[in-house]
């Protein structure tokens, strides 16, 4: 499954802003020190995952309303993988919704919103 293609009034795509934050997954587990002093430290996974915060501002109301949908329907809030397509790189990832909520801001012109999510790389 694929994120869906978020489309205005007119039938143009509608892609993230450019204020998109990717960050890496801390992936080192530190233990307790040894009696001589060393730090015992081991990878937590076997290769190093990323998480995205996806931004969309001041945009219609019905670009949130679908993807509400492929939200609640298709990822059921985050329990079914979909492949995200970094909008800068056109890097292809196989991520999940991260939090369980989507996060809207209301614009004063009350047909358009703000929204932000978190994706995290499976």
């Amino acid at each position: 499954m694929d994120y869906p293609t978020l489309t205005d009034s007119c039938g143009n795509e509608v892609k993230p802003s450019v204020a998109l934050t990717e960050k890496s997954i801390k992936s080192t587990i530190k233990g307790q020190e040894s009696e001589a002093g060393y730090s015992i430290t081991r990878p937590r996974f076997t290769r190093n995952k990323r998480s995205f915060k996806i931004f969309y501002n001041n945009v219609e109301n019905s670009i949130y309303e679908q993807l509400v949908d492929f939200y609640e329907n298709s990822a059921v809030g985050g329990a079914y993988n979909f492949n995200f397509t970094h909008p800068l790189t056109g890097v292809v990832y196989d991520v999940r919704f991260a939090e369980d909520t989507l996060i809207r801001e209301l614009t004063p012109d009350i047909n358009r919103s703000s929204f932000n999510f978190v994706l995290l790389e499976v």
